[in-house]
């Protein structure tokens, strides 16, 4: 499975909400808001001295996808098969990250209501998008996002770091919550992955209806804000310098994989958003992504990369064949 193919077929969910009327089915600088939240956050984000460090930035233009993402550099102890799959496990769960703090940007941009929790909504958002747009490699990234969040959760669990007060769900909470859009927009094309993880069978009927509803949700509310034909919307790409060398695999992968551009194009090309908003790839001090409104930046830190590969990496080691 090309991890190319992967960023391209992001563009592919593009047509969920260009269909006209009824949305399709298939088968098959304020405070910063809408933080991932992993385990072990150390805190960081503007004003911290990550954010004081001297800023040498980057910019790639969007569409330029002429290099492979490479396995090389990720850890030494892995093979290369397990290399591959590592990689394709950080850059599915940061595909979902983005749209996620995508998700919070639209809100933000376009005054959308959200009735319940807003950490709800844009991660129901993020599945959706990925499972809308028809294709295998979205499918793969919308289970390594699951895988994810499960292998997350049962490190905060070793580590007693359950935060029942956050404003996100607990992450075994948002694992399956994941798997119950995927249920209920197929079923069948995810029932193994329902059967590995024994998800109750009752749960999964009731899942058919509620991610129709969820998709018709947020189809009504997007479909006024959607950009007239031939218009286009500008989000500036930028990359920071990673600020210490351990964060350079990572950052190289996010780089290499195009992430912001293809999350750049697809939101930019479907929605009216004013100019000024801008994709930032750089160090926080934390594992974690953001949308800060004020400064209308959605960031995706290094640290966060760097934290899938551990996680992915570990769960080898662990389970050496598989």
């Amino acid at each position: 499975m090309s991890n190319r193919r992967l960023l391209f077929a992001v563009l592919m969910a593009a047509t969920f909400f260009t269909a006209s009327g009824q949305a399709q089915h298939f088968d098959k600088g304020g405070p910063r808001q809408g933080s991932v939240f992993m385990p072990g956050s150390p805190g960081g984000g503007p004003g911290s001295d990550t954010e004081e460090q001297e800023k040498e930035q980057t910019k790639e233009a969007p569409g330029d996808d002429s290099s492979n993402v490479s396995a090389e550099n990720m850890p030494s102890e892995l093979n290369d098969e397990q290399k591959e799959e590592v990689v394709q496990f950080v850059i599915g769960n940061s595909t979902f990250i983005m749209f996620h703090e995508a998700g919070h940007m639209l809100i933000s941009e376009l005054g959308l209501p959200v009735l319940g929790r807003e950490e709800d909504a844009v991660d129901t958002l993020s599945a959706i998008l990925l499972l809308e747009g028809r294709d295998e490699t979205l499918d793969q990234a919308i289970t390594d996002s699951a895988d994810g969040w499960f292998l997350s959760g049962e490190q905060m669990a070793e580590d007693d770091e359950y935060a029942f007060w956050d404003s996100h769900g607990i992450d075994d909470q948002r694992a399956y919550q994941i798997v119950c859009m995927m249920v209920g927009h197929d079923a069948e094309g995810f029932k193994e992955f329902a059967d590995s993880i024994e998800y109750p069978q009752d749960r999964r009927e009731e899942c058919v209806s509620e991610y129709e509803q969820a998709r018709n949700s947020w189809y009504t509310l997007l479909k006024p804000h959607l950009n007239p034909e031939g218009k286009k919307s500008k989000i500036e790409v930028v990359y920071e310098k990673p600020s210490t060398a351990d964060q350079k695999p990572a950052a190289d992968l996010i780089k290499e994989s195009k992430l912001l551009e293809h999350a750049a194009e697809m939101f930019g090309d479907l929605y009216q958003l004013k100019p000024g908003i801008k994709f930032v790839g750089k160090s926080c001090g934390e594992p974690n992504a953001y949308w800060y409104p004020g400064e209308r930046q959605v960031t995706f830190c290094y640290e966060l990369a760097q934290y899938y590969i551990a996680l992915d990496t570990q769960w080898h080691i662990n389970n050496p064949d598989g």
